[in-house]
């Protein structure tokens, strides 16, 4: 299946208040640095290897990518993990 690109300075300019997500087979060019701080993401067919920069925050709390190249995935160093009793 061939993914699509879009472009992400104009998808997602106005939806500062989106928290949840569903892509499939969709190429997000661009950068993430202004990338909706979501809490549920689901990217079915991600093609990206490794996780691009600055798109996972720390109010995620689901994430969906199934189906994808991801070869690695490294937990973001700026996520909160709850304390463990």
């Amino acid at each position: 299946m061939r993914s699509e690109a879009v472009a992400l300075k104009t998808s997602f300019a106005n939806m500062d208040k989106l928290k949840l997500l569903q892509l499939k087979y969709v190429k997000l060019i661009g950068s993430y640095e202004k990338f909706p701080d979501l809490i549920w993401l689901c990217w079915h067919g991600c093609p990206f290897q490794t996780m691009p920069s600055g798109l996972l925050v720390s109010s995620l709390v689901a994430i969906d990518m199934r189906y994808g190249h991801m070869e690695v995935f490294e937990i973001p160093t700026n996520f909160a993990y709850p304390d463990v009793v």
